[in-house]
């Protein structure tokens, strides 16, 4: 039988606000230099190409730099700059996103569904959304690294004036376990991540008055994500 939590967001925000806005305030100048200088002297000296861990530190250099960019994300998640947008935009914009992953493969095993025409607007922030549908779809590939055949299926819909985006991937969790922790910002299962995805998912639901809904079964779990829908173009 299914299990459903629909996840609140009660943690301190105020809190977590500040200590993300010190650390990124912190750091991502100095991730700024690092990133512009690895790119000029990987321009300007091919040799280094052939140095034994040049690769790994520009590889290193980009993870990092993606990190600060998901963390400035969380620090404006609650102050969302919210414009109309096709449904269709978000959902091309989060799969785009998925071109810097670094397993290429993701790509292959995602089919999208949808009751909604793709032009249909909705009134969000693009950036905001798209990431934390991106966030969805890269969590639900990594709860199956170990499978032979991975698969992720993406359904658009709507109910009630809510856009419901939901992402199903094959394998069972703990869903009453999953809640009591996503009480607390930056949690994760997950050896050497920092938990930011389900902290960007939540606070985009928050700032656009929905909510994160997870479900599992025997077979398969789904996360979904809800947000206001606004088909209104006059708002």
């Amino acid at each position: 039988m299914s299990e459903q939590k629909i996840i609140e967001y009660k943690y301190d925000f105020e809190t977590h606000y500040k200590d993300l806005s010190k650390i990124c305030h912190e750091i991502i100048n100095s991730v700024a230099l690092i990133n512009s200088s690895y790119q000029y002297i990987d321009a300007r000296y091919p040799e280094t190409h052939e140095f034994k861990f040049w690769n790994t530190l520009g590889n290193s250099v980009k993870d990092l730099t993606c990190l600060m960019k998901r963390t400035t994300l969380c620090r404006y998640s609650h102050f969302p700059n919210k414009e109309i947008i096709s449904i269709g935009k978000i959902v091309d914009n989060a799969l785009a996103k998925l071109e810097d992953y670094p397993d290429s493969k993701i790509l292959n095993v995602i089919s999208v569904s949808s009751n909604i025409d793709s032009n249909t607007p909705v009134l969000c922030d693009a950036e905001h959304t798209s990431q934390a549908m991106t966030e969805l779809i890269t969590n639900a590939y990594e709860a199956q690294l170990d499978t032979d055949a991975p698969w992720i299926k993406i359904n658009i819909s709507s109910k009630d004036d809510l856009l419901a985006i939901t992402v199903t991937n094959p394998g069972s969790i703990d869903v009453n376990q999953l809640y009591q922790n996503l009480s607390s910002a930056l949690y994760t299962t997950k050896d050497n991540h920092s938990g930011l995805g389900l902290f960007i998912v939540k606070a985009t639901c928050s700032s656009h008055d929905g909510s994160l809904i997870i479900e599992s079964d025997d077979d398969t779990t789904s996360a979904t994500m809800t947000l206001s829908l606004k088909t209104d173009q006059s708002i």
